[in-house]
């Protein structure tokens, strides 16, 4: 009897310590969002002011934030490559925009693609008509 109480104690603990470090992961996924939003704006205000090649680096560095904490296929990395390829673009460095633009465009087609298609989906598994 002892053994079996003991096992849902050492159980409830195990859940409880899952449960604490779910919610520090979010915590830091959080704290990441915070960092790439808080550099985006700061190369969006560099920019504003005309001080484009002091923009170039923070928008890189809010371009391997976005890619660290949401994943190298995520709208806010497209919103990053757009925007690092403007600076680029208003400086006239056309080569370094141009595949930065592609990649953002290749992203947001990936999104609406999964966003397209999620109608068809659940109207399958609903038994209704493919649209």
């Amino acid at each position: 009897m002892r053994r079996s109480k003991r096992w849902v104690s050492v159980s409830a603990l195990t859940a409880i310590l899952m449960v604490v470090l779910g919610l520090s992961m979010c915590s830091v996924a959080s704290a990441q969002e915070v960092g790439w939003e808080a550099l985006t704006n700061r190369a969006l205000a560099l920019s504003r002011q005309g001080k484009y090649r002091e923009a170039i680096p923070v928008a890189k560095e809010a371009l391997k934030v976005a890619e660290q904490t949401f994943g190298p296929n995520h709208p806010n990395v497209a919103q990053s490559l757009n925007s690092l390829a403007l600076l680029y673009k208003v400086l006239g460095q056309y080569a370094k925009a141009e595949p930065l633009y592609k990649r953002a465009l290749a992203i947001r087609e990936r999104a609406l693609r999964l966003i397209d298609g999620a109608p068809q989906w659940f109207a399958c598994s609903i038994g209704g008509p493919v649209p």
